[in-house]
């Protein structure tokens, strides 16, 4: 759990309709009032949560409202579960584990730890490549073949920005590390820095002589890097937008990038079956990655960058050790190929995506799936866990 307020009730007044008339105030720890507001017995839980979203920020799903140490059920009348003049409602905000799925049947959606499906989002008029979170957590990403990519708010569901530009499919979105941009890749050869706020691209990447795949920014944000079909990943300045080095050795086109997280190690994942360990500094291949039976799909290492995670077209995910490049645990549940996988902020749950139409749960250590999330009509293209981040009181 992480922050929490009360909320005092002031003494109810029933009105000529029979019905109580209460006056209700949810309070800071630090004794400022957040929300007033008069509702009547009627009224359900979720009517009082709403509120204090518009006050404070906190959305309903990370809402946790608790009288007499219960908490309160969204759809319960006030008056059925408040009865004493004196009562004192908790709120608390849970950091609850927070899921996104993209998919080809045109939307992307907000999952629950306990597998719900929260909100699908409207928009995009082709299928959605791929999805990711912004730093704050409260802001989504979506890539999609409309050749768009959109900025979506995950408190009220909201498209904040839509970023058009790219002349083909959009394969992949993400967000810069201050938060203040997305950088995007394409179809169309080229990768793209925006700027929220700006509806024209600040810089485009050229170079790629075929489809770019994927395209990732380094945590301290200097370098973009791509991978393309042409067999390369690519490293960029961010601010010159010049091309600085070149991944080399792959024998078929390179799915995907992406950066170590204190950005020392750049790991690829190929159409030829292999991942491979790269030193961002030298360009220099450190590992090579087999087992899989066909094309690697994604691949990323841990938050701690001790584990390699991959997923293929053969169906499963695995997880390697980097120290000596064996694979220590492989996850197979899926029907149809894998076409993503992440770790959680922790380190200790994967999540994957898959053609099949799902996204699955499953426990970094044992490899048994913990949950399935279905709901999509068509595949699933990815997947992500939302950042942790330290929650913030009312009063802050």
């Amino acid at each position: 759990f992480g922050s929490s307020t009360s909320a005092q009730r002031a003494p109810r007044v029933r009105r000529h309709t029979g019905r109580l008339r209460m006056r209700i105030s949810v309070w800071t720890l630090g004794g400022e009032e957040a929300v007033s507001a008069d509702l009547e017995d009627s009224a359900r839980v979720c009517e009082l949560q709403g509120l204090v979203l518009e006050a404070t920020e906190i959305a309903a799903w990370r809402q946790r409202l608790l009288y007499g140490g219960e908490v309160l059920c969204a759809d319960a009348k006030l008056g059925d579960v408040i009865n004493e003049d004196s009562a004192q409602i908790q709120l608390v905000a849970c950091d609850s584990l927070l899921i996104a799925t993209a998919s080809s049947d045109c939307t992307a959606r907000l999952w629950n730890e306990a597998g719900d499906s929260i909100w699908t989002s409207p928009g995009h008029s082709a299928g959605i490549t791929s999805v990711s979170f912004f730093p704050d957590g409260r802001r989504l990403l979506t890539a999609s073949a409309d050749r768009a990519a959109r900025l979506w708010s995950t408190e009220s569901g909201l498209c904040a920005q839509t970023w058009s530009g790219h002349i083909r499919c959009v394969t992949s979105a993400v967000s810069t590390p201050d938060g203040l941009g997305a950088v995007t890749s394409s179809a169309d050869t080229t990768a793209r820095l925006w700027s929220i706020g700006r509806e024209d691209c600040i810089r485009t990447f050229e170079g790629h002589l075929e489809s770019v795949k994927s395209a990732a920014i380094s945590p301290d944000g200097r370098l973009i890097l791509t991978s393309s079909l042409d067999r390369m990943a690519k490293l960029w300045d961010t601010h010159t937008g010049t091309s600085v080095r070149m991944f080399k050795g792959h024998r078929d086109g390179v799915k995907s990038a992406t950066f170590s997280p204190d950005g020392s190690l750049v790991v690829t994942g190929s159409y030829d079956g292999t991942a491979r360990l790269w030193s961002t500094a030298s360009g220099a291949c450190e590992q090579v990655f087999e087992g899989h039976g066909l094309s690697v799909n994604s691949a990323r290492l841990s938050p701690d960058g001790s584990l390699l995670l991959t997923t293929s077209l053969d169906k499963v995910a695995k997880l390697f050790s980097v120290s000596n490049g064996e694979c220590i645990q492989t996850f197979r549940g899926h029907k149809l190929s894998a076409t993503s996988a992440v770790f959680s902020p922790d380190g200790n749950t994967i999540l994957t995506a898959s053609l099949d139409g799902t996204a699955r749960l499953w426990c970094a250590a044992s490899g048994e799936c913990l949950r399935t999330l279905g709901g999509h009509t068509e595949a699933v293209t990815s997947a992500a866990f939302a950042p942790a981040v330290p929650l913030q009181s009312a009063s802050e």
